[in-house]
C-alpha cells in the first residue's frame, strides 16, 4: 500500500491543464544572461517584487533594489536599473486595472484536504477586491512567448492549489490567476481546469 504524502506544497503539485486567456506586456524584457543559479536569482527578483509592492506609499528606490540584489548574491545577475523598471511598470499595471484592490504580500495558506492531506505554502501577492481574490504568482523565467503555454501548464497545479485554499479559507471567489514574468516582461491570466 502506497500512502501520498501527508504534507503537499502547492508549488510541487501536477496534473491540471491550463490554457491563457489573456497576455499583458509589463515593461520590458531584461536581461540576465547565462544565470548560474537561476533560482538564487528568482529568489532575489522576487524578494524586490515583494518590497516594492508591501509598502504602496513608497516604492524602492534604485539603491534598495541593488542592494537586496547584492544581500541576496544576484546582482552581478541582473541590472538594477533594468529590474527597478519592470518593479515599476508592474505597480503600475496593478493600479491601473485594480486601482482598488487591497495587495497581500505572501499570503501563508494551509488546508486539510478531504483525502487527509495537508497542502500548505504562501502564495507570492493575491489582491483582494471588492468581491474576491485575484491570485497571483511570479516565476522569473526568460522563456519566450512561445514557451507560455508549457509554462502555464507546468504550474496549473500550483495555481490551483492556491486557488482552492483561498476560496475554501474565505468562501471569496479567485477571480482570477495570473503568471507574473518579470524577466519576460509579461503577465499571463491563466485558467485552469
Amino acid at each position: 500500500l502506497v500512502r501520498p504524502p501527508l504534507k503537499v506544497s502547492p508549488s510541487s503539485l501536477t496534473g491540471a491543464a491550463a490554457r491563457i486567456v489573456e497576455t499583458v506586456p509589463i515593461g520590458r524584457r531584461i536581461d540576465t544572461g547565462a544565470s548560474d543559479d537561476r533560482s538564487r536569482l528568482g529568489e532575489a527578483i522576487h524578494a524586490c517584487i515583494a518590497a516594492d509592492l508591501a509598502t504602496t506609499a513608497k516604492p524602492l528606490d534604485m539603491s534598495e533594489v541593488a542592494s537586496i540584489l547584492k544581500r541576496m548574491q544576484a546582482a552581478d545577475e541582473v541590472d538594477p536599473a533594468a529590474l527597478h523598471g519592470q518593479l515599476g511598470a508592474l505597480r503600475s499595471w496593478l493600479v491601473s486595472r485594480w486601482p482598488d484592490a487591497i495587495p497581500v504580500i505572501e499570503l501563508p495558506v494551509a488546508r486539510a484536504t478531504s483525502g487527509g492531506q495537508h497542502v500548505q505554502g504562501r502564495t507570492d501577492l493575491v489582491l483582494r477586491t471588492t468581491t474576491g481574490w485575484i491570485l497571483m504568482d511570479h516565476k522569473s523565467t526568460p522563456q519566450g512567448r512561445d514557451q507560455w503555454g508549457d509554462l502555464a501548464t507546468t504550474y496549473a497545479g500550483q495555481l490551483a492549489a492556491y486557488r482552492d485554499v483561498l476560496q475554501a479559507a474565505s468562501g471569496l471567489p479567485v477571480e482570477e490567476m495570473w503568471l507574473i514574468l518579470p524577466v519576460a516582461g509579461a503577465a499571463l491570466r491563466v485558467e485552469v481546469t
